[in-house]
């Protein structure tokens, strides 16, 4: 492993900026036993957090509930949150520093799925690019630096395409999840004749982009499926499509 990809046993440790090249975003993957509870202190960061498996009740200070897989949870600064596990449970956590106060929120998949504007389809079929996102924390969300999602791509397809980068923007990372046996190949480069990653990837993995574009296209034995999150550098800039598409590429379909 580099810097730019991480298997399933480091994120267990969990994973700071430093060790990922990046400035602002710290992520681990975390799993509870059945009928564990987890506290978790957001001091002076903002966190959020997708369910990969398992059912989970939560509790804060004015709120209480149940999420299950592909639910979402929001965490603001200077906040609790106690979780409980009611199976085995797998959940990503990402944190990025917080400047002001924002609400919790938890963010059910069904919601999003039922909303056309958080759920979109992009690229095209012709091309290969096809792909479909859930946008979970995206620009009209109340957050400091975060946005997060999860983008399911064709069995064989790109995704990120055409290459785009938003380095001064946004820091980035991908992890990937319900990819079975199959792999998906990701590229990070500032220019085609000296890539900074080009590797696979596989169930499990996570890809940093500190900058660069970062096009993936997944083998034909399954689907891209990845969980994005992007942290801004400046707060409260937080705009998708605040990006620059490689020139070569910018005729096709975004």
């Amino acid at each position: 492993m580099n810097t730019f990809h991480f298997n399933s046993s480091l994120l267990i440790k969990g994973l700071s900026p430093k060790e990922m090249g990046l400035k602002y975003t710290s992520c681990r993957k975390i799993m509870l036993r059945q009928n564990e509870k987890l506290l978790l202190l957001s001091e002076k960061e903002e966190i959020a957090i997708m369910i990969l498996r398992g059912k989970i009740s939560y509790k804060t200070k004015n709120a209480k509930g149940n999420v299950s897989r592909l639910d979402a949870l929001y965490l603001p600064w200077k906040s609790e949150l106690l979780l409980e596990s009611h199976e085995l449970t797998e959940m990503m956590l990402y944190a990025a520093p917080a400047h002001r106060t924002t609400s919790f929120s938890c963010i059910k998949f069904k919601d999003i799925n039922n909303n056309p504007a958080k759920s979109k389809s992009y690229g095209c079929k012709k091309d290969n690019t096809f792909r479909h996102l859930y946008h979970y924390l995206d620009d009209s969300f109340d957050a400091c630096r975060l946005m997060m999602g999860i983008c399911i791509g064709q069995q064989g397809g790109w995704c990120a395409w055409p290459p785009h980068e938003h380095g001064k923007q946004r820091e980035e990372v991908y992890y990937y999840f319900d990819m079975g046996k199959s792999f998906a190949i990701q590229c990070v480069y500032e220019n085609l004749d000296k890539p900074l990653f080009v590797g696979m990837v596989k169930e499990g993995d996570l890809i940093a982009v500190p900058r660069g574009f970062h096009p993936n296209v997944s083998s034909p034995a399954g689907k891209l499926s990845f969980i994005y999150v992007m942290t801004a550098r400046i707060p409260d800039k937080r705009k998708f499509m605040d990006l620059s598409i490689q020139k070569e590429y910018r005729h096709m379909k975004f």
